[in-house]
């Protein structure tokens, strides 16, 4: 499976003709591995005290999602660009921004009124 993998990768490299595809798949990947080992990491320390409930991995899959947008942020997956194109995302990027979890756009750059 890792051999399709690769050879997609490298197929689909060889179709966008951009010289940066891989930090494009590494950047999630590294931002999906970090959030699922930590709430998994969380999962098993509280699981072996309190024991296996519903409860505790609904949360944990909460935490995982929770980590996974940190992550995101902190990796560079999410621009300041993706994030003002949601739904009430001058909102979101103010918070994001006060945080320091993303770079505020330079004025030239908004594109927008934010």
């Amino acid at each position: 499976k890792a051999v399709v993998v690769g050879m997609n990768l490298w197929f689909a490299g060889r179709l966008c003709k951009t010289p940066d595809l891989l930090p494009v798949f590494l950047r999630p990947l590294g931002a999906a591995l970090g959030a699922v080992g930590l709430a998994y990491g969380g999962y098993l320390a509280i699981a072996a005290r309190i024991g296996e409930s519903t409860v505790l991995t609904l949360g944990s899959l909460l935490l995982c999602v929770g980590l996974y947008l940190l992550f995101a942020c902190l990796f560079g997956v999410v621009s300041a660009e993706d994030i003002l194109a949601l739904p009430m995302g001058n909102k979101i990027y103010h918070v994001l921004v006060r945080l320091r979890l993303i770079r505020a756009l330079e004025p030239a750059e908004k594109g927008r009124t934010i």
